[in-house]
């Protein structure tokens, strides 16, 4: 599997419903731009009276590394991604500040 199939895999399994829905909850909606290399997790929707619109998870491809822009999620995004077979040193916490980004055990992005 290259990465983008295991980024749309990631992104399918956070989408996908654990529980059956009713038509008031909430859509997620997968965004991806091939071209530029950013794929999106958008929820989209009411939710007791008041609309939502956020971005979930957002992964980059930049050069030769993932980077997880947002995880706004309780799901390992990171973990599911070298479990799917992208090397941790590839793997950049984007949403984490640079001089941080050192102390997580993923890339750094620089």
């Amino acid at each position: 599997m290259n990465t983008v199939e295991i980024i749309k895999t990631i992104l399918e399994d956070i989408a996908t419903p654990k529980i059956a829905l009713t038509p008031e909850d909430l859509e997620y909606q997968i965004v991806m731009d091939t071209q530029r290399h950013h794929y999106q997790l958008v929820v989209v929707g009411w939710q007791n009276k008041r609309y939502t619109h956020g971005i979930l998870v957002q992964i980059d491809l930049r050069g030769d590394l993932v980077w997880i822009v947002a995880d706004n999620t309780d799901y390992d995004v990171a973990g599911e991604l070298m479990r799917l077979g992208v090397p941790k040193d590839k793997i950049v916490l984007g949403f984490q500040p640079p001089q941080w980004r050192q102390h997580t055990g993923y890339a750094t992005g620089e």
